[in-house]
């Protein structure tokens, strides 16, 4: 035992001790390379262990069938104290006496084999000549066992029947089994193994196991695989075991072998619970992996991916392990080590799933490692390689297991810790292909990518990445959805998500401070991964045209507490409430618009102005609010979307027309000919540009099955977005209807001067603020709202005043606002702002939209109400102006960092429509000016630099509303600016033709007259009259006249050609005159001729060798 423990520390070891070296060889050497410390110790004790006669003994017991601890009662004289434990050491050192073990353990579960198992596979196997001469030897010791003294009783003793359960078999066999282990003699009988997986499979029950079945499986099913490198049958065997187990039991197996220590840990555990043979095999198993792992790149992924893989087989527990710690560090090699998991047996992908939740913290009690950088703000970088790696891994592996990763993140949330939430995050837009859906900042959204996310769901993923659709794996989708709607996972975890958000901003915890930024970007992140989720959990493009299943809705509805009870049970606030149930009131919705009579059983609760929905309202904010605000018009504005008010025809019609483009550019190419000629040039062009092989360019320039698919697809989506575009308008239609036949109970009931006074500030303090931080697509929905009601001319509803109210309300919150609400807030004030000024720089359009209707009215002073005039309304719009400038100066100015990115977001949004006075856009470019040369923070450097540059255009655009004096003289100052720049230029340039000159003229005279002074005439250089070189190569050039030659043409076109006499006089002639080969006055005369031109007067020229050509070696001089 201990020299095999050495053994097993030393492997892998390198000695820097010369003759600790050189004795380690030695002794290699002389075992024929085996272990350098054990080997002298193993080969003495197997050389008399064959004459040991306790062995012997305990040899023909076991041949004979006695019972175990007959057999193992030969060993008690040795070994009073009990302390030693001769079967596994007699099986160590003695083959035979470990293979009848096996062969014992054989004969003992065969009747219950025949019974349960059958013959399956063996009608396959061709008996081999070692299996005959084991059936002969069995059947040899049958017949002796009929004349042996021990009673019959006895023997029947250690056959398990076939009515057996799995504890009587764990009764019988597990001492025998624990020896094979631990010893190590079960590798040379792999067959046994298989037998005992198949055997137990059918006495395991599915679900929920004893003590007594999980003790066998923890102490020598598990652990006996790891004896067996590189055999995926082995793998696959216990697999059929293990997968009718739950994963809390399977993780609990993985879980017991990774706490007794891996490779060479697990001998530095006290006691040590793992078999030597088994900890061989870990560290075997490392030091391949790690050999294999060095030795990867792009080039040989192929290769070493199925290397990687069969190492896999025997201890996946220990190469995911340390895969996973080089992914930590390498994001790069994530999509690689993907791809190479495909050879990866389901046994293996499985213990890769546990890893990966034991690397995020799920194994250790306290949360694991730290999960923040030196910072205190981002996620470091272990943390974003995992979750990029979950992502990849389950969307390539849908099948894994999943429910214990959610079960992790699940107790997270509820322990008040978010900072896992991006694994669940990638999860979706990776695994469940919702990416289209999320965006890392809502103040990066495009106005195209805006536009998309009115239409239908076709729209947003054309229209989230520019028309790149990245393909995902439906499979993984369905999977994940499947998985979230399993025990209500989604749904909780969608409350515990709305329920931390508050608590992330008003829990304080005095000993760990948290930076503001962080508690910001915990904020957006809880409200963006909600977002997504219930969009997700609620998606039904998948289930249309087929019937199969409940239907995601369904799910979604018996899993989802209905709005009363989010709204008082769980706390939630109404926004986020009214949020959670919008899809099942807008699917009832749909249910009514397609005029079924019938609405499903799980859609009654969320009809809309129902009594119970009525009731449900009322309860939702103070009683005081309801003298301003009614019932209808709160239930209209939550129960909606965008998609249902709001129909982006121009983005449908501009995506159809894109995606026509591209379909008829492929039909081109599918086509061939010389319509495809020029897209076929470009498409070798980008091929040669990647650096692809000449292979590599012809197939980018052929039709192959990626191009037919995405015609396919092409042809597809085009029609289905005309379909989805005609179906939205319909619906907008109706929606519109139902709007107008409703208008006048929006604001009825009310008394006019309650109305007058705070109705607009209540409706936007309890509707619209609340809803527009929420989502782009709420903001925008807010602001589109207020728009169909100001067109609609709602009795009651002042714009103008609701107006006010909002500017008065962004002037508070850009101080007091994450960067995400920011951008949220900056798409309604941008949509706000632009009618505002479209009615301010067109009377016509003011008089035709503002004078005269409901929402033009405005307070004059004295209690009453009255239509605004044009010039008064001109004063009121340079007060928001001014106003939203004070407040963005100042947050410019401000030494918050969580202030200025907050102005920069909102100002960034609304260039094209604010600033429009000159003034303020100056006093603007000034607070920008410290901004863009903050070294300290360079996110806020790169804003301040894109928005100056944003703000510049917009200013040359004509945004500002500047006079003609001033416009003339910025033109005039930028104009003097430009043509001094162009002076400076023009004269650094001549200083540095006088340096270059000078330079020339210093190499010129300096004794070396002849060095490449080609530009004087007459030289041998070649030159040209006026000292000017053309180049031999241009076109318009194309014969080249040497000094004193013929002139030549450089192409070959003006060569004499030459006949076949020339080549035949010319053979003649190197045949009858050979070159002398002498004396060096024949070397003389030759290069004399060269100098003076001679050699047949066809080159006067003296012949110049390249330079990097090396003259041929001369032969020696003839001896005379």
């Amino acid at each position: 035992q201990d020299a095999y423990l050495t053994k097993i520390k030393k492997m892998g070891t390198v000695s820097l001790n010369a003759s600790a070296a050189a004795s380690a060889g030695k002794e290699k050497k002389d075992d024929g390379g085996g272990a350098a410390v054990a080997a002298p110790t193993d080969s003495a004790a197997a050389a008399g262990i064959d004459n040991n006669q306790v062995v012997g003994l305990f040899h023909a017991l076991v041949e004979a069938g006695a019972p175990w601890d007959v057999a193992t009662s030969v060993f008690a004289a040795a070994d009073p104290d009990g302390g030693f434990n001769g079967a596994e050491t007699a099986a160590s050192l003695h083959e035979p006496t470990g293979k009848a073990i096996c062969s014992w353990v054989k004969r003992s579960i065969a009747p219950a084999c025949d019974a349960k198992v059958g013959n399956i596979g063996r009608e396959l196997m061709r008996p081999s000549s070692s299996s005959t001469a084991a059936s002969k030897k069995d059947q040899a010791s049958e017949e002796v066992g009929r004349y042996s003294l021990l009673p019959a009783s006895v023997s029947a003793q250690t056959i398990v029947s076939p009515s057996a359960g799995l504890e009587d078999l764990v009764a019988i066999l597990a001492t025998p089994l624990s020896t094979i282990l631990a010893s190590g003699t079960i590798r040379q009988d792999p067959t046994l193994y298989c037998l005992l997986c198949r055997l137990i499979k059918t006495m395991v029950p599915e679900g929920e196991v004893d003590e007594t079945t999980y003790s066998f499986l923890r102490t020598f099913l598990v652990p006996c695989m790891s004896l067996f490198p590189s055999n995926p049958s082995i793998s696959m065997e216990l697999w059929s075991v293990l997968a009718k187990l739950p994963y809390q039991i399977r993780y609990g197996l993985y879980g017991s072998s990774r706490l007794a220590g891996l490779e060479k840990g697990a001998t530095r555990t006290s006691p040590r619970t793992k078999a030597l043979p088994v900890i061989e095999s870990e560290v075997q198993t490392g030091m391949e992996i790690r050999y294999s792992l060095k030795r990867l790149s792009k080039d040989n992924i192929k290769e070493m991916g199925r290397q990687l893989s069969k190492i896999s087989h025997s201890n996946p527990l220990v190469v995911f392990t340390t895969i996973l710690n080089q992914i930590e560090s390498y994001d790069n090699l994530i999509q690689m080590m993907v791809d190479t998991f495909v050879h990866v047996t389901e046994l293996g992908l499985d213990v890769l799933g546990y890893c990966l939740l034991v690397a995020l913290g799920g194994g250790d009690s306290k949360g694991g490692r730290s999960k923040l950088k030196e910072d205190g703000v981002n996620a470091a970088q272990w943390l974003s390689s995992l979750e990029d790696f979950a992502g990849a891994f389950y969307k390539k592996f849908p099948r894994v297991e999943m429910h214990g990763l959610l079960a992790y993140l699940v107790r997270r949330l509820e322990e008040g810790e978010i900072l896992e939430l991006g694994v669940f995050r990638t999860l979706l837009t990776t695994a469940g292909s919702y990416g289209f859906a999320d965006c890392d900042s809502t103040a990066g959204l495009s106005e195209t990518q805006l536009d998309g996310r009115a239409g239908s769901q076709l729209l947003k993923r054309e229209t989230s990445d520019f028309g790149i659709v990245e393909k995902f794996n439906r499979a993984a989708s369905f999977k994940l959805r499947s998985v979230l709607q399993d025990s209500d996972v989604g749904a909780v975890i969608l409350i515990l998500l709305s329920q931390i958000r508050s608590r992330i901003l008003y829990h304080v915890d005095k000993s760990t401070p948290k930076h503001i930024k962080l508690l910001g970007s915990r904020y957006d992140s809880c409200q963006m991964v909600s977002s997504v989720l219930t969009d997700f959990l609620t998606d039904t493009t998948e289930e249309q045209g087929t019937s199969t299943g409940p239907g995601s809705i369904k799910c979604y509805a018996s899993a989802m507490p209905e709005l009363s009870e989010l709204h008082q049970s769980f706390g939630l606030e109404p926004a986020v409430s009214w949020m959670l149930c919008r899809p099942l009131i807008r699917a009832a919705m749909f249910e009514q618009e397609e005029g079924k009579k019938d609405v499903p059983e799980h859609l009654v609760p969320y009809l809309p102005h129902t009594d119970s929905m009525k009731a449900t309202s009322s309860a939702m904010l103070p009683e005081a609010c309801w003298q301003y605000l009614t019932q209808d018009l709160f239930e209209m504005f939550y129960s909606h979307s965008l998609y249902d008010i709001h129909c982006p025809e121009t983005r449908y019609k501009t995506e159809i027309v894109r995606l026509d483009k591209d379909k008829d550019r492929l039909n081109q190419l599918k086509k061939g000919g010389d319509a495809a000629r020029g897209m076929m040039a470009s498409m070798a062009a980008a091929a040669a540009a990647a650096g692809g092989t000449e292979r590599e360019i012809r197939q980018a320039t052929a039709f192959t099955k990626e191009h037919e698919k995405d015609l396919e697809r092409l042809t597809r989506h085009s029609g289905l977005l005309s379909a989805h575009m005609k179906r939205q308008k319909k619906h907008c239609g109706e929606v519109r209807k139902t709007f107008e036949s409703k208008m006048a109970s929006f604001l009825s009931g009310l008394k006019d001067e309650d109305v007058q006074k705070l109705t607009a500030e209540t409706f936007l303090t309890y509707c619209v603020y609340p809803r527009c931080r929420l989502t782009p697509e709420d903001a925008l929905y807010c602001a589109e709202f207020v728009m169909l009601l100001h067109n609609m001319e709602v009795p009651g509803f002042f714009t103008l005043k609701y107006v006010d109210c909002l500017i008065n309300a962004v002037v508070g919150a850009a101080y007091s606002i994450t960067e995400d609400e920011a951008g949220n807030l900056s798409v309604l004030l941008k949509s706000t702002w632009t009618w505002i000024k479209n009615w301010r720089d067109d009377k016509a359009m003011f008089d035709k939209e503002v004078a005269g209707k409901p929402g033009g009215k405005v307070d004059n002073g004295e209690g009453a109400l009255e239509d605004i005039s044009y010039d008064d309304f001109k004063k009121l719009y340079n007060k928001w102006h001014a106003m939203l400038g004070q407040t963005f100066l100042g947050c410019l100015e401000s030494k918050e960092y969580i202030h200025t990115r907050a102005g920069l977001i909102l100002l960034s949004r609304i260039v094209n429509v604010f600033p429009t006075r000159p003034v303020l856009g100056e006093k603007i470019m000034d607070a920008l000016a410290p901004l863009k040369d903050d070294t300290n923070r360079q996110d806020l450097r790169s804003m301040a630099l894109g928005y100056s540059s944003q703000l510049i255009k917009a200013r040359d655009e004509g945004v500002w509303e500047e006079d003609l004096a001033a416009a003339k003289a910025r033109r005039e100052k930028k104009e003097k600016e430009a043509e001094e720049r162009k002076k400076a230029a023009e004269k650094q340039f001549q200083e540095m033709q006088k340096e270059s000159d000078a330079i020339d003229r210093q190499l010129g005279g300096g004794g070396r007259r002849d060095w490449d002074d080609r530009s004087r005439p007459g030289s041998r250089g070649g030159g040209l009259p006026g000292g000017q070189m053309k180049s031999p190569l241009s076109a318009g050039a194309p014969t080249f006249t040497p000094a004193g030659g013929q002139p030549r043409d450089l192409r070959g076109n003006d060569r004499p050609s030459r006949g076949r006499d020339d080549h035949r006089r010319d053979e003649h002639h190197r045949h009858q005159e050979p070159p002398r080969r002498g004396g060096p006055g024949d070397r003389r005369e030759l290069e004399g001729r060269w100098e003076r031109g001679g050699g047949g007067g066809r080159d006067t020229r003296k012949r110049s060798r390249s330079p990097d050509r090396q003259p041929p070696p001369r032969p020696p001089p003839r001896n005379r």
